[in-house]
């Protein structure tokens, strides 16, 4: 270092000058190309984005290409010059089934839209996008597993807060998979948050939020059977939501969603009969307006049987 700086300090002022002002650059320069990483997963016939890091300078000129590493087969690739398209292809694996988003790709984040996927879709793909100022790389991993059946035994659930309740839902394998459960994830879809969640068995709790820490556990014997039951005590009135459950066995992926309202009492619910039945011969029409309506109304209906008795 103290070699360098003799050197620095033995070369002309002017040189001095035009070292500091061509380092910055090269240094901006390689800050320009960067890379990033994501994996995403779904069932297959599923449509899925890929959100790539790319956001497109005010310029017309842009080139976008995602191939996938193991065979070089093209995802998608386009390519504008001076706003016009001179080129856009893809392989005849994903032909008709890859598009952009978005109909101006350089006015915002660039999404990939991926559809009727196919198991055989799964692979590593680098993504390159380039424009007239800047180039950068993001690889996404795809994985598409078979579909299997997931189902609920409640589409929605309501319950008082401070007590348990117990969520669950139903699953069947198919040869395809194998006999063990890999990974459960379930999640509150309104805000992402992790009702629970396992990997080969073993309970992911650091990434458990705070709100359900301590309160969710799983019934492993029926889960062997097919069923996932997640008994939650201390229910919270912001417990309420609608939550995603996914099942993941081997190769093969299934999910299900299930609604949960938590409220302050059930007793404090008004539950009107949806029908009137006839009452008895010797049972008056007041008794019958009090089966149907609320006491106000009673009195209400009273007085003006009264009143109109004034006149018979």
């Amino acid at each position: 270092m103290t070699w360098i700086l003799q050197e620095f300090f033995s070369v002309s002022k002017w040189t001095r000058v035009l070292v500091f002002i061509i380092l910055p650059f090269c240094a901006y320069e390689s800050q320009a190309t960067n890379e990033v990483f994501s994996e995403q997963e779904a069932e297959e016939n599923q449509t899925i984005k890929l959100n790539l890091p790319f956001t497109a300078s005010t310029s017309k000129s842009l080139s976008i290409s995602c191939r996938r590493s193991t065979d070089q087969k093209v995802l998608y690739h386009y390519h504008t010059q001076k706003g016009v398209v001179v080129s856009e292809h893809q392989d005849e694996q994903f032909a008709g089934r890859v598009c952009l988003d978005n109909n101006a790709p350089w006015k915002g984040p660039i999404v990939l839209v991926v559809s009727r996927l196919r198991t055989e879709d799964s692979g590593l793909y680098n993504c390159t996008f380039k424009d007239d100022a800047d180039q950068t790389s993001h690889t996404v991993k795809l994985h598409i597993y078979w579909t299997i059946d997931v189902d609920v035994t409640q589409s929605s659930y309501l319950a008082e807060k401070d007590n348990n309740i117990t969520l669950e839902w139903t699953f069947t394998t198919t040869p395809d998979c194998s006999s063990d459960v890999s990974h459960i994830f379930c999640v509150r879809v309104n805000d992402s948050a992790r009702l629970y969640e396992t990997v080969a068995g073993v309970v992911v709790s650091q990434f458990h939020g705070e709100q359900f820490l301590g309160r969710v556990q799983c019934d492993e014997d029926v889960l062997r059977k097919g069923r996932l039951r997640l008994h939650v005590s201390n229910l919270k009135i912001e417990d309420s939501g609608v939550y995603n459950c996914k099942v993941k066995i081997g190769n093969c992926l299934g999910s299900k969603r299930c609604a949960l309202k938590v409220i302050d009492s059930l007793s404090s619910m008004h539950h009107y009969p949806t029908t009137a039945t006839p009452p008895p011969e010797n049972q008056s029409t007041t008794s019958l307006l009090y089966k149907v309506l609320s006491p106000g109304i009673i009195i209400i209906t009273a007085r003006v049987m009264v009143t109109s008795s004034r006149f018979l």
